[in-house]
This record gives C-alpha cells, sequence and structure tokens, in this order.
C-alpha cells in the first residue's frame, strides 16, 4: 500500500511515556526530511487514565493531524476499542504487542520497520535521547522491528522523502518563547497554569544564554503585575497563563489601559467555565479577551493559526503592545501550544528588537500630552526632568490625578485615538484561494484543519483567516460580499467571533462549532460541508 499522507497513533495509561515516545516517531520522520503535524491528548491524572499521542506525516507540508489512522498502537490490549471510528478497513492494529521493558520503544522499532526505514538513524536518535538507558532502549525496539518485518500481515509504506535542511522541532509554546526572545522580550513572568506552562519552562530553560529575566510568582496577579512594573521600566514583557489564571488578571489589563503601558499577555485557551477541561482544547476565550478589564480603553486581540504563525505573530504582538502603548492579547489554544510540527529552525532566525524613541526632555515634560496618534512619548524612570507618575486614577497631562471633566474628556479621547493607529499596524485577514464560490471565515486552530481538507480535496470554498480579532479588519465584510454563502467555523459553542462579525455587517449563512475538548480534524470539516451531514451529535451547529 501507498500512500501520502500517513497517521500514527498510540494509546496507553498515563505514567507509559505515551507522548515521550510518540515524538520519539515524530523526531525520526523529522530526520527523514518528512513533514509532520501531532496531536495528544491526556487526562488530568498523573497515572492511569487513556492517553493518546498521533502524528501525521508526508513529504509535503501538513497542517493538522488526520482523524483517521494507518497504524495504532495500544499499549494496554483493550484500549483500541475506544478508536474503533478512527479505523479504515487497510488500519494495522497492534493490540498484542510483544513483551518488552519499554513498549514505546517496541512501537518505534515496528514503525521503523513498516516505512522499510533507516536503523541506523532511528538507533542513534534513541542513543542521543536516552544516553542513560541506550542498552535497554535499544534491545526493545530490535523487538519491535524483528516482529514487525517477521509478520506476515505487513505491508511496507515508503512515502516520498523529500529532504528538509535546517530543520527543528517546536511546539506553538516554544514557538513563542522563541518568538518573544528574538522581538527584543527581556521580562516574563508565570505562574503555571496547562496549557500555558510550557512557555514558562522553555524561557527559563534559556534564560540566561537569551539574556532575559523569567520569574515564577506566587501566583497569576503577581505575574501581571511583576510583568507591568518591568515594562514600566523599558523592559519589553509579556505574562503567560490560561483562562483562569487570566481572569486573574482582568484588573491589571485595565491599568495596563490607563497607565498606556504596554505588556503582551499570552493566553493559551482550554475549555471552562472555572476549573473545566485542563488539558483539552477549546477556543472560548475569545470574548473575554476583547472585552477583559473594565472601562473604555483600546486593547489588541491577535490569533495565531499554527506553530509558525505563533512566532511571528508573537514578535509582531510584543512589538504592538511597546508602539501602541496598550495590553496585547495572543490567544492561542491547547492544540497549537501543546502540537509540534518540523519548522525552520528559530535559532538561526535573526532578532528584530522593537526600537523605542524615547522623548526628548523639555522644561516642562509631560508624559500623557495629546498627540495624533494617542500614542505620547514616554521617558523611563529616573531620567532626569523626565520625571512622571503612572497613575490607576484618571489623571491629567502629567500623570497627577484628577476628576475635571475637560481634563478627563481629553484622555479618555487621547486614549481612543490609538484604535485608528492599531487598525493601521495589526496583521490583516488572509484569503486562501481554492476556486471557491462559498466563504469559510475561520481563526486560530481551526485554520489548518480546514488547509488539510483543502489539501484532501474539499472544494466550492475559500477561506479567510481572520489574525487580528480585535480591533476587526473593516474589509472583511467587502470579501465577504464576492461568496455566494457564508460558513464560520469556531472551536466553542456560541460563536465568539460569529458574534463579532455581526458587528461589522457580516452574517454567516451556516456556523460550524465543536466545543467536546477536541480539536476539529479535516475529515469532519469535510462531512460538515456535505449536504449529507446531519444528525450527528459531533456535528453541532450553533447560534446564527
Amino acid at each position: 500500500m501507498s500512500k501520502n499522507v500517513l497517521t500514527i497513533k498510540i494509546a496507553g495509561p498515563a505514567g507509559f511515556g505515551i507522548k515521550s515516545g510518540g515524538l520519539l516517531i515524530s523526531q525520526y520522520l523529522q530526520k527523514l526530511g518528512l513533514y509532520f503535524t501531532d496531536y495528544s491528548e491526556y487526562p488530568s491524572l498523573v497515572r492511569g487514565g487513556h492517553n493518546t499521542y498521533q502524528t501525521t506525516f508526508s513529504s509535503t507540508p501538513t497542517y493538522s493531524v488526520s482523524q483517521k489512522v494507518d497504524i495504532f498502537f495500544s499499549l494496554k490490549a483493550d484500549f483500541w476499542q475506544s478508536h474503533q471510528q478512527e479505523f479504515t478497513p487497510d488500519t494495522l492494529i497492534y493490540k498484542d504487542l510483544p513483551q518488552s521493558d519499554h513498549p514505546n520503544m517496541t512501537c518505534f522499532g515496528i514503525t521503523v520497520a513498516l516505512l522499510d526505514g533507516d536503523i541506523k538513524l532511528a538507533k542513534d536518535l534513541i542513543k542521543k535521547t536516552y544516553p542513560k538507558f541506550i542498552e535497554p532502549n535499544l534491545t526493545s525496539f530490535d523487538i519491535g522491528y524483528k516482529f514487525a518485518a517477521k509478520s506476515k500481515a505487513i505491508f511496507k509504506i515508503k512515502p516520498q522523502i523529500v529532504k528538509a535542511d535546517n530543520q527543528q522541532i517546536f511546539d506553538g509554546n516554544q514557538a513563542f518563547a522563541h518568538g518573544f526572545y528574538k522581538a527584543g522580550g527581556k521580562f516574563y513572568a508565570a505562574y503555571p497554569m496547562t496549557p500555558a506552562t510550557g512557555a514558562l519552562h522553555e524561557l527559563a530553560k534559556n534564560a540566561n544564554n537569551w539574556g532575559i529575566t523569567v520569574i515564577h510568582p506566587e501566583d497569576e496577579i503577581s505575574a501581571a503585575s511583576m510583568s507591568v512594573g518591568a515594562s514600566f521600566a523599558g523592559a519589553p514583557s509579556a505574562v503567560g497563563t490560561s483562562g483562569g489564571g487570566f481572569a486573574l488578571m482582568t484588573e491589571t489589563i485595565s491599568f495596563c489601559g490607563i497607565t498606556e503601558i504596554g505588556v503582551l499577555f499570552y493566553l493559551v485557551s482550554r475549555p471552562g467555565p472555572a476549573t473545566g477541561l485542563p488539558t483539552w482544547t477549546s477556543q472560548a476565550d475569545l470574548l473575554f479577551s476583547i472585552f477583559s478589564g473594565h472601562g473604555d480603553f483600546l486593547k489588541v486581540v491577535i490569533a495565531p493559526t499554527s506553530q509558525q504563525n505563533t512566532f511571528d505573530l508573537t514578535i509582531k504582538a510584543l512589538h504592538l503592545s511597546q508602539a501602541l502603548q496598550t495590553p496585547v492579547i495572543l490567544i492561542s489554544d491547547k492544540l497549537i501550544a501543546e502540537s509540534s510540527c518540523s519548522l525552520p529552525d528559530f535559532n538561526l532566525i535573526k532578532s528584530t528588537p522593537y526600537k523605542e524613541t524615547f522623548a526628548a526632555i523639555s522644561k516642562n515634560y509631560q508624559r500623557y500630552a495629546l498627540s495624533n496618534t494617542g500614542v505620547s512619548d514616554r521617558t523611563l524612570p529616573g531620567t532626569p526632568n523626565g520625571q512622571f507618575l503612572a497613575n490607576s486614577y484618571e489623571h491629567d497631562f502629567t500623570g497627577l490625578s484628577t476628576e475635571d471633566a475637560l481634563t478627563v474628556k481629553s484622555m479618555a479621547d487621547k486614549r481612543a485615538k490609538k484604535l485608528a493607529l492599531a487598525k493601521k499596524l495589526v496583521p490583516k485577514p488572509n484569503l486562501y484561494k481554492n476556486n471557491g464560490k462559498n466563504l469559510i471565515i475561520s481563526w486560530g486552530s481551526p485554520v489548518g484543519c480546514i488547509k488539510q481538507a483543502f489539501d484532501m480535496g474539499l472544494k466550492d470554498y475559500d477561506l479567510l483567516e481572520v489574525v487580528t480579532l480585535w480591533p476587526l479588519d473593516d474589509g472583511i465584510k467587502q470579501i465577504s460580499k464576492n461568496y455566494k454563502k457564508i460558513i464560520v467555523i469556531e472551536n466553542n459553542q456560541f460563536g465568539h467571533l460569529n458574534f463579532l462579525l455581526k458587528t461589522i455587517g457580516v452574517n454567516s449563512d451556516k456556523f460550524i462549532s465543536k466545543y467536546d475538548g477536541r480539536p476539529f480534524f479535516p475529515e469532519e470539516i469535510i462531512s460538515f460541508l456535505s449536504p449529507l451531514s446531519r444528525g450527528d451529535v459531533r456535528r453541532t451547529e450553533g447560534f446564527n
């Protein structure tokens, strides 16, 4: 059997090294020069439960994992039964693996045999990855390789291999960390909260080499406050969290708004309300992010659609927070943040730090002086004759508290002018042509799934990828007029973008949602947009 796109999946209890073993397979594929995208599922358990890791790979770029599996490994004999809807008549199911000390290495050995692969490359990778346990891992690998090679039921899968130079494996959290560093970020604070914790780990690991300060404070309120203080002092800063932690940070966002201090908030969504599903994915925090903080002030909300896009937009978002002197929220989700793919090595990319021009000091320096753009020149603390107050009260041009009606209105109008500047500076929507008479509008992680559906043969639809969710681009309405029908696809129940589009006069003909903690799969997208798809509980339509 020969296929250009293949999917491998491993299922087993927590504590069996499901993700680390699966990631080893992806590393091997990457070393061959193949493209891959992975996805893992795990409950909030240290041991037990039902964990999975799957990777979809090809000789051409991949944008999401497939729902249908070609090779399935069950590390417990009965786990395969929960995945029957993912199997095809050609799926190879390994539910009775040969005995070994390291079953994941056995799966790796079977995979290499099935792909008619490079044994030396595979073993070198094992030695590098597990230097303290080389022999037992190699023994388990050999058991799996020999088992697959001798089986009469085995067929070899050999995709066309295209070498990819200077490729490395990054997940979305790592991409954010590298983007923050390349953008000139100097201070990061976060209290660990799944699924954003990986960014904290990556930044802390590299802090000394990168010359940045990384703090793990006592809670999310402290993390946000520390980042504001660092930015006020001249160190471009960011803070990372998920929905529950972001809820504690909303007062700080308002403080940023009135003091005009730019901070990047990295919000990685998971299902709520409250604790919700801590280790699963969702896009249900969009409206929360846009309406976070009380009072009238500008905030910018940007959503990456992939790991590469996370790197690129982190640079853009940090620069925007400094240029606009206001909070910028980079909203991602568990799927992007904790999934990996093969990307150009970020370490080889040149840094692009934001170059801020500080105020030329005059005798009567006014930090909040009126300006055409709403952005006023600022000084660093300690600048002679450049002193000012960063006041949480409404204030005058120097930062002194005031309740004078005319001054209050002047300050509010000044801050409001930033909206026009933001619309010029923020990333624009991207239109992907697919010879379509109808238009899909989406954002965040579903975009990759939709692109993969296009590659799998979905016709009659173009895709509009909305990158900046707030402020929305006015041109979306004009683009939508060129299509017969508008379909909005989101990983939330109520349709947050669908709601926002109505505010600029764009009304969808169909809204497709998924909100069970699982991402969309390309096969589902194709099915959802088929006139035959009706009645499936996983094909839930939201509110128009």
